[in-house]
This record gives structure tokens, C-alpha cells and sequence, in this order.
């Protein structure tokens, strides 16, 4: 009986911080009219230690409830825009190091740490950090598609970092992880890393290689924003881009092109 109010207890106390999670957002969209940078800030120093707590209260096994509900709230957070224009993304890093403790085995959330965190809260060397931790935490075949937090982690070391061998290594990584992984057909993911990491070896100013990576950031992006940076930089590399819906096909227009299309 014990046992049983005490679980009832610890569900209650994690329905209740995700609660209060969600209050500001819900308190702010009700008085938006009459938001002012001095409540902004008063509500993103709150969220932070709210956020804070997530990552370090009992949860008695409802770590993807935690990690899952966190990953809704930052959508929330981030497409609050009135707030945004006066605090920025500073607490953008934190809603990913919620989830990544929480459930570091999905890799949904990996997926948008460039656009957010890198892009919005202008901090690549978190964006590593927080996909280091993850990687710490994972292995080769759990989840079967591990090998693509070392694909991302590449992007942020090339783009954003300029650290060439570090991103070779994390390209032998995404190579040696995806062969081990029970996924069907990751042969190619591995043979597509290791091409990449010996043409970077041998040209490692490469534009096709970073216009190919613009490509993965433009497919990854959280909004329309970030497509349309991702876009500007695959621009002024001296690629053409072609776009289709949710498609997008990039052509090398240069003298010197290393290559003749992409996508």
C-alpha cells in the first residue's frame, strides 16, 4: 500500500512540474497584448528552473513521459515569438538537456539541435556537447539508428565549428556505427561517411561537402527561417537550388564546380 501511494505520489508530483511547465505559455498566450520585456524575463528565468527541476526530479519511470512532454513544450517555446523578440532562445539548450537525460534514446529531438540551438540560441559548441552526452549514453545497435547523432554532429563540427578532423572522426564514427546497426540497408549510410571523411581528408575546404551538409540543415529545420538561411549559404557557395515541396535539389553553376548536382 505504501509502495503504491508512494508511486501515485511521485506521478502526481511529475503531472504537476509538467504543469507548471506549461502554465507561462498558457498565462502568457491570455495577456500577450500586454507582455513587456521586464515579464518576458521574470517568466524565462522561471521556466529555466522549472526546466532545471525536470532534469533532476524522481520520476519512478516516467522518463519518456518527462522527456516527450519537454520536447512538446520547447515547440511551444520556440514558436512563441512575442517572447522570443524580447529574451531570445537562451533556454533552448536546456529543453534538450531535459530530454536527452530523460530519454536519450530518441532520435527525433537530435534532429532539430542545429536549427534551435546552433542557429537561434547561437551556441554550436552546446549543440555538441548536449549530442556528446546523448552518445555517452547510446550504442551502435540502441537505437538501431545511433549512427545518426554522429551524422549530426559532424554538420555543427563542419559548419559552424570549422573543426575538420573532428568532423572526420565523427563521419568514421557514422560509418562504423551504421555497419553494426540492425537497421536494413545502412551499408550505404556507411559507405556514403567514409567517402566523405577520405574526401575531406584530401580536400577539406570542400564546397560540395558543405553545400551537401546545407542540404541536411535545410532538411532538418524547425521552420521556414532556417530553410531559408540553409538556402543563402548553399547560394553563396556557388550552387543553384531547385526546390519542390519538401524536396530540395542544389546544381554546382561554378567554374571550378566539384561536382554537377546534388540533393
Amino acid at each position: 500500500m505504501k509502495k503504491a501511494l508512494g508511486a501515485l505520489a511521485a506521478t502526481l508530483a511529475c503531472i504537476g512540474g509538467l504543469t507548471l511547465l506549461q502554465w507561462p505559455r498558457l498565462r502568457s498566450q491570455l495577456t500577450a497584448g500586454d507582455l513587456d520585456p521586464v515579464q518576458a524575463q521574470t517568466e524565462e528565468i522561471l521556466l529555466r528552473d522549472r526546466l532545471r527541476l525536470l532534469k533532476v526530479m524522481p520520476t519512478l519511470g516516467f522518463d519518456n513521459l518527462i522527456a516527450d512532454w519537454t520536447f512538446l513544450n520547447f515547440f511551444q517555446y520556440f514558436g512563441y515569438s512575442e517572447a522570443r523578440q524580447l529574451t531570445g532562445f537562451g533556454a533552448a539548450p536546456e529543453f534538450f538537456d531535459v530530454v536527452i537525460t530523460r530519454d536519450p534514446y530518441s532520435r527525433l529531438p537530435y534532429q532539430f539541435l542545429s536549427s534551435s540551438v546552433t542557429l537561434f540560441a547561437g551556441q554550436p559548441e552546446t549543440t555538441v556537447q548536449l549530442l556528446e552526452k546523448g552518445l555517452m549514453q547510446v550504442t551502435p545497435t540502441l537505437p538501431p539508428d545511433a549512427f545518426w547523432l554522429w551524422r549530426y554532429k559532424a554538420l555543427d563540427e563542419l559548419l559552424f565549428l570549422g573543426d575538420i578532423e573532428a568532423t572526420i572522426q565523427s563521419l568514421e564514427k557514422v560509418a562504423e556505427w551504421a555497419i553494426q546497426s540492425p537497421l536494413p540497408d545502412t551499408e550505404g549510410y556507411a559507405a556514403n561517411a567514409q567517402r566523405t571523411a577520405a574526401f575531406l581528408r584530401q580536400n577539406p575546404a570542400s564546397r560540395e561537402v558543405r553545400a551537401n551538409s546545407w542540404v541536411m540543415i535545410w532538411n532538418n529545420a524547425i521552420n521556414e527561417d532556417v530553410r531559408q538561411y540553409a538556402q543563402l549559404q548553399i547560394e553563396a557557395l556557388g550552387y543553384q537550388v531547385f526546390r519542390d515541396a519538401n524536396r530540395l535539389r542544389i546544381e554546382d553553376r561554378s567554374p571550378e564546380g566539384e561536382s554537377s548536382s546534388a540533393s
